[in-house]
């Protein structure tokens, strides 16, 4: 488990690791602990958008105490490659995140520099799409760094652009279902939902069967 000052830490080792020109970008907990938003976090989520740099980043990571995975947990097959030291993980993306997710353009446009390290310059994505990121995956406290993420200042244009971007990847199911839980738990924050919900009935036919599982399906899913 990661404390902000321990990220910072970690970052200033793994820049001093990195030997040529190299792009990062961060998109889960980490993102939020760097930007305030959540205190600690046990994984580190980092996108990459060339094979040539992932590969760049595997050859450093080892050299600050991590070690690669070869034997992992389904959900786990999703990232390209993924580290442990101790009790934290680093999952590495390559463009497609969870198998579903593109990290598209579109997002690479709305980070922000976050800090430059010798040759390591560190981008955090936007809210806006860490939140996407955090709705689909089914990770522990997942619903509640929604919750966080619906706090700060979002654009719902944005949110809701990037998921009919992505509407031929089906993951805006999971997005319903995830804003149905955290509407459960304290009700709903935004007119997200409704809008969510309009994208879903557009492609309905293409739920996946376990659609709604984790919540009162009759109360949220209904024309």
């Amino acid at each position: 488990m990661f404390r902000k000052e321990e990220l910072e830490s970690w970052l200033v080792a793994l820049g001093n690791a990195i030997t040529k020109p190299l792009d990062m970008y961060l998109i889960g907990g980490c993102a939020m602990s760097f930007k305030g938003i959540k205190d600690r976090t046990k994984d580190i989520d980092i996108v990459m958008l060339k094979r040539s740099d992932l590969n760049r980043l595997r050859e450093a990571l080892p050299a600050i105490g991590y070690k690669q995975m070869t034997e992992l947990e389904d959900f786990y097959l999703s990232a390209v490659m993924v580290f442990e030291k101790k009790e934290s993980r680093i999952d590495l993306f390559l463009r497609d995140i969870c198998k579903q997710l593109q990290f598209t353009d579109a997002m690479v446009q709305r980070v922000e520099l976050y800090k430059k390290l010798h040759n390591l310059n560190v981008y955090l994505a936007s809210n806006e799409d860490i939140f996407l990121f955090k709705a689909i995956t089914d990770r522990e406290h997942d619903v509640d760094d929604c919750i966080e993420l619906l706090k700060q200042r979002m654009s719902l244009s944005v949110i809701m652009s990037e998921m009919k971007a992505q509407t031929k990847h089906h993951w805006c199911f999971a997005v319903y279902e995830k804003l149905c839980q955290i509407d459960e738990k304290v009700g709903e924050t935004t007119g997200l939902k409704e809008q969510v919900k309009r994208l879903c009935y557009s492609v309905k036919d293409k739920a996946p069967a376990d659609f709604m599982y984790a919540v009162d399906k009759k109360k949220h899913w209904e024309e």
